[in-house]
């Protein structure tokens, strides 16, 4: 991945952030990423959407950061969503400030 690059993922919310009152508002989840391939040097690869292009995570943590927000309506852990935007490393962590994202819903079985 490179240190500053637009890309475009899937993949299933690991974990949610929401720090104290008294900070600053702003919303972080920790992404798993699912790969096109099922594998990391896919990482950047564009998914279909669909319960047919659903792909176990690659490992690839992402993490996602929404400035301004304390929640979004139908993030939490477990969702799964496709995402885009600036990827950067911070701490070492590949991290999108304001993502554009899209809920996932999966199909329930009958």
């Amino acid at each position: 991945m490179a240190k500053r690059s637009r890309a475009k993922y899937r993949g299933t919310i690991d974990s949610i952030t929401v720090p104290p009152a008294a900070a600053a508002p702003s919303f972080s989840a920790v992404v798993l990423e699912h790969s096109a391939a099922g594998n990391a040097d896919a990482a950047q690869a564009e998914v279909p959407p669909g319960p047919s292009s659903r792909r176990k995570p690659s490992g690839q943590r992402i993490r996602l950061i929404w400035i301004g927000q304390r929640q979004i309506a139908g993030i939490s852990a477990g969702t799964d969503l496709e995402f885009e935007g600036m990827v950067s490393l911070v701490d070492g962590i590949p991290t999108i400030y304001n993502p554009r994202y899209e809920i996932n819903c999966r199909q329930e079985r009958t």
